[in-house]
């Protein structure tokens, strides 16, 4: 099968939207289920810095149809955070995985960020395969946050902060990042808001993961 990756449009939202509900149906991002995707990201001020690509199945009975998703957004060009590109969404439909189609989205949107961007960042939960994707294109654990039931917690967010392991490379606002090529790297998506939605939920992390989109000098 093949499939084209192209920047989305607003005719593919159904597609989209039922391609992003199947993707993290088996994965610990299952409740995070969006009702709409409107283009561009009316969250980010300037429309440039709003990079939404889609895979789409080229021809046969399911040409058209979403198989692939990527959204990222960068930092305002007078913000504190200019040069960080967040990826918010990345996933792959279950009927079309392990085709390559995350790491043709992100080869894409890398290739379109503005030149002010120095580094990419991704907010994961504990899914071992995401996580391990995510290191085999470049990135590292930078930040953990942690949630839970309120009498594990205190009831809101902890922030872990910065991966106190040596072995480990940190994120860029720790420094040393591998010296790596643009266009290797990989998917982020955002920390979803609010705390712990049900008392019995144990104790969950969120893991930060970054890394630079051009070599570093």
């Amino acid at each position: 099968m093949d499939y084209i990756v192209r920047p989305c449009t607003p005719e593919d939202e159904p597609s989209w939207l039922r391609c992003r509900v199947l993707a993290f149906l088996d994965t610990q991002n299952h409740d995070d289920v969006h009702a709409a995707h409107p283009v561009p990201d009316p969250d980010v001020a300037d429309p440039a810095d709003s990079l939404q690509w889609v895979a789409v199945v080229r021809d046969g009975p399911d040409a058209g149809t979403v198989a692939g998703i990527l959204d990222a957004s960068v930092g305002a060009a007078d913000g504190d955070d200019a040069g960080l590109a967040t990826i918010d969404t990345l996933a792959v439909h279950p009927d079309h995985r392990r085709r390559g189609l995350a790491g043709r989205l992100f080869e894409a949107v890398l290739e379109r960020l503005p030149e002010r961007v120095g580094h990419v960042d991704a907010w994961t939960r504990e899914d071992e395969a995401a996580n391990a994707w995510y290191r085999a294109h470049g990135f590292a654990r930078d930040h953990v946050y942690l949630s839970g039931p309120p009498g594990e917690l205190g009831g809101r967010r902890r922030r872990r902060g910065p991966d106190p392991d040596p072995a480990r490379p940190l994120g860029p606002r720790q420094g040393a990042l591998p010296r790596l090529p643009r266009g290797r790297g990989v998917d982020p998506r955002t920390l979803p808001p609010g705390g712990p939605r049900e008392p019995v939920r144990p104790p969950r992390g969120d893991d930060r993961l970054a890394r630079p989109p051009h070599p570093l000098p």
